[in-house]
Formats: C-alpha cells, sequence, structure tokens
C-alpha cells in the first residue's frame, strides 16, 4: 500500500544530514561518505530526503554533470535507496518525480539512471518511470587493465 503523498516531507539534501540522519545507511551504499558529504549542498547538486511520520524512509544522491560532445548539462542519479520496511509505498517514485520536476525548473533536459544491465527489476522500476535504454554505452576499465 502506498503512503500518501501529503505524509511524506521531501527536502534537499544537505551536508550536516550525513552523520545524523544518513549515517546508519552510508556503510551499505557508500564507501567514501566524506567524498559525497563534500559534494552535497553545491551548485550542482541535486540530493533529496525523504522522511515520513519524522523518520529518515530514503534518500537520492544525484547531481548536474557535464558530458559528451558536444557538452550537454545531465542529471546524473547516483543512488536511490528506500527504507526496507517503505519499499514499495511510492517514496522512490516521489524522490524521482521531485528531481524531475527540479531539473525541469533548471533547464535540465535529461537525467540518466546507471543501472547494471543485469538488474531487471531495477531497469523494470525506472522504465515504469518514463526511462529508456540510452543510446549511450558506458566504457570503462578497472585499475591494473582488466574487465
Amino acid at each position: 500500500m502506498a503512503v500518501k503523498e501529503s505524509d511524506v516531507t521531501i527536502r534537499p539534501l544537505v551536508g550536516s544530514d550525513i552523520d545524523p540522519i544518513l549515517g546508519f545507511w552510508w556503510s551499505s551504499f557508500i564507501d567514501n561518505k566524506e567524498m559525497v558529504a563534500a559534494q552535497i549542498g553545491g551548485r550542482h547538486d541535486l540530493s533529496f530526503i525523504a522522511s515520513f511520520e519524522g523518520h529518515l524512509v530514503g534518500f537520492l544522491l544525484a547531481r548536474i554533470v557535464y558530458l559528451g560532445i558536444p557538452i550537454k548539462e545531465v542529471c546524473v542519479i547516483h543512488a536511490l535507496a528506500i527504507e526496507p520496511n517503505y519499499q514499495g509505498k511510492g517514496i522512490g517514485t516521489l524522490l524521482i518525480n521531485k528531481l524531475k520536476s527540479t531539473c525541469e525548473g533548471k533547464g535540465i533536459p535529461t537525467i540518466r539512471a546507471f543501472v547494471s544491465k543485469d538488474d531487471h527489476k531495477l531497469m523494470n522500476y525506472f522504465e515504469g518511470l518514463g526511462f529508456h535504454p540510452s543510446d549511450i554505452i558506458n566504457m570503462e576499465q578497472h585499475s591494473g587493465g582488466e574487465a
């Protein structure tokens, strides 16, 4: 059952949220929380936090980046995390919709979410929100040249 949108508070994520609010989640999602915390709140930050009845239930880490030739301003979702007891209740959708409206207001035409080609559940989730596979192919090299 979805939670009522009016009962969920979504606000920008700020650096001071990291330890007191998100500290218990960081170890599961982010190896270098100091690096991420240093980027939160800046001009290119588009991260949000969701709370329900005063409790943290989810967050979205996203940033504006400049990619491609010609260079385009793009919003990239780095992480979307919903507390397990609140998954499937619409919290993630509320966070994504807040990001979409913020990007529209800033004139950012593209939002990208990087999803493993093997993660069909997450791929279906984003497709259900109107995302589609991109024409961009992600090329990477691991240190030491290993694939």
